[in-house]
């Protein structure tokens, strides 16, 4: 992804040498999980050297050498959205890196607690900072976005990001203001508010999403859990639809046996 990177708006011999450049500066960096014993002599003072020095590329603000310090690197597992998160963070301008694994493992090794990575705490930071970044994704890559900013569960941090997901196909603002936002369970439905699909969290999306923010609901400020649920969804229906006292009394009846906590929540 970086190098595809590097070789956009460059063009011709000069992106084929930087390509060239970095395939032969990082190849040259010993591997510390199989170092030759010559090697072991001069380990110490070759990183403490090498790590003060500009040696890691990044395509943010139009290309640049830096050092480990001032660099965030793409240290993500294969199965998280790497090349997605880093198309976003480059966009913001975030000094994005990524290195082959034996010079990731050298980094973190002689640099430790110096090295920053790509983190949720810090995407959602500056997401925040930069919306401009995100706003024009699909829906896919929007889910995609949402589910690495819950990973941590610092549900907090989610408000003022454009990414809740709505039954009408749209993503409005997590916000502990404005219009309550609510999730469905089996036992009490969208479908029983047609026309209603921007108050709902859209329920066709992956069902570890839906349980994060489940958990965020349970974190917020206000949580409608067994009879403060009945009471506060009776509030809802009538606020919206104006029911009638007898039919408020039968959905009472209905309802006051059902002992979900997964019930309507609101999303802080």
């Amino acid at each position: 992804m970086l190098f595809q990177k590097c070789l956009q708006g460059i063009g011709g011999i000069a992106s084929v040498g930087l390509v060239l450049r970095l395939f032969v500066s990082y190849r040259a960096w010993p591997d510390i999980k199989c170092l030759d014993p010559e090697w072991e002599k001069i380990i110490d003072p070759l990183f403490h050297l090498l790590l003060q020095k500009k040696v890691v590329y990044t395509p943010a603000h139009l290309g640049q050498w830096l050092t480990v310090q001032e660099a965030v690197f793409d240290l993500l597992s294969r199965d998280e959205p790497k090349e997605l998160l880093q198309q976003v963070l480059l966009a913001a301008d975030v000094p994005v890196v990524s290195v082959p694994s034996h010079v990731a493992d050298a980094i973190i090794c002689f640099a430790g607690a110096t090295v920053k990575d790509i983190s949720p705490s810090g995407t959602r930071a500056k997401l925040k900072q930069v919306p401009s970044c995100y706003q024009n994704l699909d829906k896919r890559e929007k889910l995609l976005l949402l589910q690495f900013c819950l990973k941590d569960r610092k549900n907090d941090e989610l408000c003022g990001l454009k990414l809740l997901p709505l039954s009408n196909g749209t993503f409005t603002t997590f916000s502990d203001r404005g219009e309550k936002i609510f999730i469905c369970s089996p036992n009490h439905p969208r479908e029983l508010f047609p026309g209603l699909e921007h108050r709902f969290i859209d329920d066709t999306i992956d069902e570890d999403i839906i349980g994060s923010l489940k958990d965020a609901a349970y974190q917020g400020k206000t949580i409608f859990l067994e009879t403060s649920m009945i009471l506060s969804y009776r509030a809802f229906v009538y606020s919206i639809y104006g029911y009638r006292q007898s039919l408020m009394r039968s959905f009472h009846r209905r309802y006051c046996r059902v002992q979900s906590t997964t019930a309507l929540q609101r999303i802080s």
